[in-house]
């Protein structure tokens, strides 16, 4: 089978070799096994590295997977009985434990309901979480390698120099290792760098297969839509002041978005009885508000007035810290489904009012949040698994005590840092001397403002915290590097005499 107008001699997917030399099936092959490589974090810890979310995430994904059998009437065996339901798996006492859910209560919390498949279908192999992790890391260093161009591989020592910088000094191997879907951010970026230059030299094959990888990508986290969003339209414009823009460049930068908004929107009519676009989400950006201290000032000043809120009413006292919002009983923890999607309903009402009675402070907060998350990047809020066995329920735990016990999560904190600020001064010093091509260029651009859009969202409108930075800081050391084994075949060339023609 072939694909766009060109048919490949090696039977790969057709692209202009010179442009994307590795992608086909064997390059797919070898970063299945690069995948492999960098997830050498869980031979230290040991284990895929692990977060609270991660035990939500697989009993959401053993729902989805249930309600698909029941709709087709196919029950081949019998899965575990009890599975934390969505937002249940709680920290108590530095442990993540998983809760038995009160069938009364009704669905609390929805997760990305194709991340959690994508999850709890892989991590049900022999194997367990480490597939998972592969997998998705797999994905992603594809998407990166649309971005190497030939003569990027000429020379075997830069390229062995470059995955060995990438695999000891920066945050992709830690991510690569992590049991959530942090990495994906970094390939909604890269599908987005692709569409903005490289995608002219695709097969129609390879776009589609990077168009349905940023989908999926989009679709693993409600925080991806705005970003993917974002992204879109950075890419329509270069293209559009390059006079480069096509219709399906349009296109493909719009149905990432749009076909994870329409799968959310039906698989919440399917589960929960309404369609949203992000399902059963927590209210993150009022906990936000209020640990800034605008809501938190604002409710205390308008509840007793404000009798259109129900918050007022369900909350007499709010908590002023997103930790004991969120997550404590005296928070959304204590309350009824229903009482929390009252205050899901009025979270949008609550944060415009409380805009407009600190206009000032609201700005400052979440610019001044943006700006500290752009620097933060490390390993905290990555943990190691114990007792890890995925044919039981929990089929993990994890303490604060048990991460303390391996001396590597300290070390590389500072490792990444000095790693991740030497990837950036290379990737400086290079435009400073104009070195980069205009691919090259361009996919740089995309993906700062891919970095920006992600501090400005997470950190921002969430909390500024290592993970959310470092699960895609790491592309600019990627493409500075691929910067400098590109100029390896460039000074050959450049220092290689011209023969002359013999008269």
């Amino acid at each position: 089978m072939t694909f766009g107008t060109h048919a490949n001699r090696a039977g790969e997917w057709p692209s202009d070799e010179s442009a994307t030399p590795l992608l086909s099936w064997r390059g797919a092959g070898a970063a299945f096994l690069l995948s492999v490589l960098l997830c050498w974090p869980m031979l230290v810890v040991p284990g895929p590295l692990v977060f609270f979310d991660t035990l939500p995430y697989l009993g959401d994904g053993s729902k989805v997977w249930r309600l698909a059998l029941d709709l087709l009437e196919i029950h081949p065996y019998a899965a575990p009985e009890v599975l934390p339901g969505p937002g249940q798996g709680t920290a108590e006492a530095g442990t993540a434990a998983a809760t038995v859910p009160d069938p009364g209560e009704g669905v609390r919390q929805l997760r990305s309901s194709i991340y959690s498949l994508f999850v709890y279908l892989s991590s049900r192999l022999p194997t367990g979480l480490v597939l998972t992790v592969v997998l998705q890391t797999t994905m992603t260093l594809l998407a990166l390698f649309a971005l190497i161009p030939r003569a990027a591989l000429s020379s075997p020592r830069r390229i062995s120099a470059a995955i060995l910088f990438m695999a000891a000094l920066t945050t992709l191997p830690w991510h690569a290792s992590y049991a959530m879907p942090d990495l994906l951010a970094a390939g909604v970026v890269l599908c987005y760098a692709i569409l903005a230059d490289r995608g002219d030299v695709l097969g129609w094959g390879w776009r589609v297969a990077f168009l349905a990888l940023a989908t999926f990508a989009v679709s693993s986290h409600y925080g991806y839509i705005p970003l993917a969003a974002g992204l879109a339209v950075t890419v329509v414009a270069l293209r559009l002041w390059r006079r480069r823009l096509a219709i399906w460049h349009v296109a493909f930068a719009v149905l990432p978005v749009v076909l994870t908004m329409a799968v959310n929107l039906v698989g919440s009519q399917a589960v929960v009885g309404e369609a949203s676009i992000a399902p059963k989400r927590l209210p993150i950006l009022l906990a936000r508000s209020i640990a800034d201290g605008p809501a938190h000032d604002y409710l205390l000043s308008a509840c007793p007035e404000a009798r259109d809120l129900e918050i007022c009413r369900i909350m007499p006292e709010i908590p002023d810290t997103i930790q004991s919002f969120l997550f404590s009983t005296d928070g959304i923890e204590g309350l009824t489904s229903n009482e929390l999607d009252q205050i899901r309903d009025e979270e949008a009402t609550i944060l415009w009012r409380s805009f407009l009675a600190y206009p000032l402070r609201q700005s400052e907060a979440l610019f001044g949040n943006a700006l500290r998350q752009i620097v933060a990047v490390g390993t905290d809020e990555l943990y190691p698994p114990f007792d890890l066995d995925m044919e039981r329920w929990p089929p993990f735990r994890f303490t604060e005590e048990n991460r303390a016990e391996y001396a590597a999560f300290d070390v590389f904190d500072i490792v990444v840092k000095i790693g991740t600020a030497l990837g950036f001064a290379l990737a400086l010093w290079f435009a400073v001397r104009r070195s980069y091509t205009r691919p090259e260029g361009v996919a740089l651009i995309v993906c700062l403002a891919g970095i920006l859009g992600n501090a400005l969202i997470f950190g921002g409108l969430s909390a500024p915290v290592d993970r959310y930075q470092s699960r895609l800081i790491w592309i600019v050391p990627a493409l500075a590097l691929v910067t400098w084994m590109r100029q390896a075949r460039t000074a050959s060339d450049t220092a290689t005499p011209i023969p002359r023609r013999s008269p």
